[in-house]
């Protein structure tokens, strides 16, 4: 609800079904994982260099590799290797949904691979709003401006932040255009996460989907909701746990779609480091943790398997009456040499 007064080293991700235990029951009951298992030459990590030529990557000594497809019988991780002369890394990330109690799936994301920078990734998650088919509309036209516009995108001489903002802009104009053939007007929110090859993580968010940076278990940081609660909150009238059973909890100040200037808050998180997470989720699961609780599971589990748990924990949580959930979660991970 709205408040009107206010390249080959990164292949696109591929979608797989997990079907483990009881998610087995039902495919839309099921966590959807991104994709990507390369194979590398170890041996020559230490050679690489990474140059820029005219919007092209070219890797010294790169050895060509393709995604796992054959006798793979579970989700892998979706997982990039960038190398500098001072680190190896590598960043590995999953993405998870679940409709939830709800009669429809609202919620889209997405990490997608730039096509042609090794190692730079945009993750997308939009959490819409508007009736069965207004809601899915408005989610389905943030992921696909982002995916238009980040193939635009030159990670080593374009700014992040430019980007991140014409995703908002772009979002807001084309939401509004699909609301003439909705039965009801469409929103969406979203969180978006950007990084770049030197690890540079720039964030944007609207509405009330989060965007969360963890080093190791700890928070380092969330953003802060477009939303009525949040207002009280920093008015001094509730707390952020009173927050959570608020009869207007759902009451939003700010979303894309509406008729108003679509809110613009973006951040940069700096340069990641090894055991750096950055989660960014819809309101129906982390409406379920604590940030202590987030950090522990995404710096104990694989992203693949931390996906898993927060989904599974949400819907245990929500008993018979969860929002739709979404998440895409990314780590910087050290890479054995």
């Amino acid at each position: 609800m709205v408040a009107q007064s206010q390249a080959a080293l990164f292949q696109p991700a591929q979608r797989k079904i997990v079907e483990r235990g009881v998610l087995a029951q039902a495919v839309d009951q099921a966590v959807e994982v991104g994709v990507f298992d390369p194979k590398l030459d170890q041996a020559a990590l230490g050679r690489m260099q990474v140059l820029d030529h005219c919007d092209a990557v070219s890797v010294g000594e790169r050895q060509d590799f393709t995604p796992c497809t054959e006798g793979c019988t579970g989700p892998i991780p979706y997982i990039a290797h960038m190398v500098t002369a001072a680190l190896a890394y590598r960043l590995s990330a999953a993405t998870g949904m679940h409709r939830g109690d709800r009669s429809y799936q609202q919620d889209q994301v997405e990490i997608i691979a730039h096509p042609r920078a090794p190692g730079c990734a945009l993750a997308v998650l939009a959490d819409g709003m508007g009736g069965k088919s207004g809601g899915r509309k408005a989610a389905d036209q943030v992921v696909m401006v982002a995916k238009q516009i980040y193939e635009r995108h030159s990670p080593t001489r374009d700014d992040p932040s430019d980007l991140l903002r014409q995703l908002v802009q772009e979002s807001h104009l084309m939401i509004k255009l699909t609301a003439v053939a909705a039965e009801e007007e469409p929103h969406s929110t979203l969180a978006a996460i950007l990084i770049g090859p030197d690890r540079r993580c720039d964030i944007v968010h609207a509405g009330d989907s989060r965007v969360y940076h963890f080093r190791g278990a700890d928070m380092v940081s969330r953003t802060i909701d477009h939303s009525f609660v949040q207002r009280l909150i920093n008015e001094g009238q509730i707390t952020e746990e009173e927050a959570n059973t608020h009869p207007q909890s759902n009451l939003l100040t700010g979303c894309l779609g509406t008729h108003q200037d679509a809110p613009l808050t973006q951040g940069q998180l700096g340069q990641l480091e090894v055991g750096d997470s950055v989660l960014a989720c819809s309101d129906g699961l982390w409406h379920y943790f604590t940030p202590k609780e987030l950090g522990a599971i995404v710096h104990t589990l694989s992203p693949r398997d931390a996906s898993e748990m927060l989904v599974s924990k949400a819907r245990q949580r929500a008993r018979g009456g969860g929002d739709n959930v979404s998440l895409a979660l990314l780590r910087i991970e050290a890479l054995a040499r």
